[in-house]
């Protein structure tokens, strides 16, 4: 597809997990046996993620290190997306130091770039406050940004982990985060906020660009309707659906680190420019 296609995005809908958007298609309708299996396997998976926190985090005196706590978040994606049904094919090389940027399609984004290597995550404000799975985010070590406040950044700013020079190997860590400031249908990427890249231009960490795409097996639909997570979708019965899915292939693509140079709206500019060829949408 190119990036003519008409964009769909906006902020998905958290807030009323009880409604069944009309966007989101009944699969799981069509297959009850298997979303049973994986919701109880997904129930389980948190109560291990919960005890893996609790001893090898917790208990054994981690609590403060980001390093800890990222590969923990990176053992929970592999379990999420084995229950899930969800293969990785990863093309190029991840960044070793500095900022990850990348399109964003819905929240398999994060359990697929976290299963790459130990990352920590820039999300809105708004994620903490969601049931269970904010408690998650919490622990992982997660850096939350208030997008209605523009000042917010400078806070933000002051709580990222230092760049990998500055700390020892086994502390290192890459920051990664969603420029788009919005989840969409994959067709298309977004202008990237410039604000956004401010702490790599401050700083002179360098910036990786990296494009996320998923696609089913035949007669699965396809992924814009039944994967990405855009629009006003509640998640509890997109969820479901995605449980239905008999197998979910992820791709993603990293290409180069940027000098983030001086003007952070040229970077933006030429970030989203590589991450749509990373995609093939030029």
């Amino acid at each position: 597809m190119t990036g003519a296609a008409p964009v769909r995005a906006a902020v998905p809908n958290f807030s009323r997990p009880g409604e069944l958007s009309a966007r989101v298609p009944a699969g799981w309708r069509r297959h009850p046996l298997r979303v049973a299996v994986r919701g109880a396997l997904f129930g389980g998976s948190l109560l291990v993620a919960a005890a893996d926190y609790l001893f090898r985090v917790r208990l054994a005196g981690r609590s403060g290190s980001v390093r800890a706590r990222a590969e923990w978040s990176g053992r929970c994606a592999r379990r999420w997306l084995r229950v899930l049904g969800v293969s990785v094919t990863q093309v190029g090389v991840p960044p070793q130091s500095g900022l990850l940027v990348s399109n964003h399609v819905g929240y398999l984004d994060i359990l697929v770039l976290g299963t790459v290597q130990p990352m920590v995550f820039v999300a809105k404000s708004e994620t903490r406050a969601w049931p269970l799975f904010g408690a998650l985010i919490r622990r992982a070590g997660t850096v939350f940004i208030r997008r209605d406040r523009v000042h917010d950044l400078r806070r933000v700013l002051g709580e990222l982990p230092p760049p990998v020079e500055r700390l020892p190997v086994e502390e290192s860590v890459v920051v990664a985060f969603f420029p788009e400031a919005t989840s969409t249908d994959g067709s298309t990427v977004l202008p990237f906020r410039p604000a956004l890249l401010a702490p790599a231009v401050r700083r002179g960490w360098p910036v990786t660009p990296a494009w996320l795409g998923f696609t089913l097996e035949d007669g699965g639909g396809t992924a814009a309707d039944e994967v990405c997570w855009w629009g006003e979708t509640a998640l509890a019965p997109h969820l479901l659906n995605l449980f239905s899915k008999r197998r979910i292939h992820a791709r993603v693509v990293f290409g180069e680190p940027h000098h983030p140079g001086d003007d952070r709206k040229v970077l933006a500019q030429r970030l989203r420019e590589r991450t749509r060829a990373l995609g093939g949408l030029d």
